[in-house]
């Protein structure tokens, strides 16, 4: 029983590593780049609507973003119920009818409430 378990600690050993090697090959190259001291500064500075050559994006391109993530994490769920449908049956055909009928209820409440149109 446990050796089923190398190849899911091996995943969780290389997603926390990645972060860190990530991390320490920055700090390893950061001598040289000093324009990243300048880039912080421009960052943290307060940004300028009067004079921006581009406008600040809507508060809609913030919501059809979120709305895609949702989906996107939604398309996720719905691999291991395709792989596992033959086994489930029924059972596994219903709740998952529930599952996408949730989300498209979700999609027309946006369309609907127009975060999803043009205007």
């Amino acid at each position: 029983m446990p050796s089923q378990y190398i190849p899911i600690a091996t995943f969780a050993l290389l997603a926390a590593a990645f972060p860190a090697v990530c991390f320490a090959v920055l700090q390893r190259f950061r001598g040289n780049l000093r324009a990243t001291d300048r880039i912080a500064e421009l960052v943290e500075r307060e940004p300028s609507t009067e004079n921006s050559p581009r406008p600040a994006h809507s508060l809609r391109f913030s919501i059809v973003a979120m709305i895609y993530v949702i989906f996107a994490v939604a398309i996720v769920f719905l691999f291991p119920w395709a792989i596992k449908l033959s086994q489930m049956g029924w059972y596994g055909m219903i709740v998952a009818t529930v599952f996408v009928g949730i989300l498209l209820a979700g999609y027309a409440w946006a369309f609907r409430m127009g975060a999803l149109s043009e205007n």
